[in-house]
């Protein structure tokens, strides 16, 4: 079943690996096989990964955009870590995310796997900004800090 997408004025995709990007007018394009596809606002670029669950999208992310080549090693890491996250979150819908998330991941559906990931983002944003405002209030650590954030995460 061809894939239709709809693409805003100089908005961007990834397709196997190759950024496409839209002219001055809206498109929709369709993809007639299996591609590897992912919209622009769902990248996740490397200098914004502060945190484990964005390390865990732009891993999976990496495997989408790389294809299904020699990435042992890749979803090695990418399944230790789901497995590290998945122990450290009390909340059931959020271990349910990362669940579902590797069973994409683990069929090969690595579009599907990031966005049962997405909620997670989500909610550890929200978790950072909480506690980062007591922490700001308590110790006067600046959690916006990158190098701060992660050791908060850790």
């Amino acid at each position: 079943m061809p894939l239709k997408i709809r693409l805003n004025a100089n908005e961007k995709i990834v397709v196997n690996g190759a950024v496409i990007q839209n002219g001055d007018r809206r498109a929709t394009l369709t993809i007639a096989n299996q591609a590897n596809v992912l919209r622009g606002k769902d990248v996740m670029v490397e200098g914004r990964v502060d945190t484990a669950v964005k390390k865990l999208y732009f891993l999976i992310q990496k495997c989408l955009i790389e294809g299904e080549g020699e990435n042992g090693d890749l979803k090695e890491q990418t399944f230790n870590l789901a497995a590290e996250l998945y122990g450290a979150f009390g909340r059931s819908d959020m271990k349910d995310n990362i669940f579902s998330s590797m069973n994409q991941f683990s069929a090969g559906d690595f579009y599907k796997s990031l966005a049962a990931l997405r909620p997670v983002l989500e909610y550890e944003a929200q978790l950072i900004k909480q506690n980062g405002e007591s922490l700001k209030e308590e110790h006067d650590v600046d959690v916006n800090e990158p190098s701060n954030r992660m050791e908060f995460i850790r």
